[in-house]
């Protein structure tokens, strides 16, 4: 039943043409674990062990190693602050995404569960692909 939900099948399409596609989901801990149960390959889906080489990324002085070293539960949200990591539980942290670090982390779509509120100098970057069922995909340009 899940893969035949219109996201699920909107999803499979993306995956079907971009195979090695990046995706986020954004301020949500679920989302990422959907599109992976999909077969997307989610950056932000539970993390059994850490990818350390992904979050030194936009944390090159390690700052936030004490955060995101754990098992965890990982919610993004993007900012235009500095990137910066918050632990929220023992199992879980956010990072809050700096709009210029996101070529960084080699994103290509972004999902979540309502529009987004993009500053003018990035909407370019970021182009409604889909949306139905309060879900929302960005396929996101550098």
């Amino acid at each position: 039943m899940i893969y035949k939900k219109d996201t699920s099948v909107a999803i499979q399409k993306i995956i079907s043409t971009d195979k090695d596609a990046r995706w986020m989901a954004l301020d949500s801990f679920i989302l990422p674990n959907y599109v992976l149960m999909i077969g997307g390959k989610v950056i932000n889906s539970t993390n059994i062990y850490p990818n350390l080489e992904l979050w030194e990324k936009v944390d090159q002085k390690k700052k936030y190693e004490d955060i995101y070293n754990r098992y965890a539960h990982i919610t993004v949200s993007l900012t235009t602050n500095e990137t910066n990591f918050e632990l929220t539980n023992g199992d879980s942290f956010t990072l809050y995404l700096n709009y210029n670090d996101i070529k960084k982390l080699k994103v290509d779509y972004f999902i979540c569960n309502h529009k987004l509120e993009i500053m003018e100098e990035y909407s370019d970057n970021f182009k409604l692909v889909y949306n139905s069922e309060n879900v929302y995909i960005y396929k996101y340009k550098e």
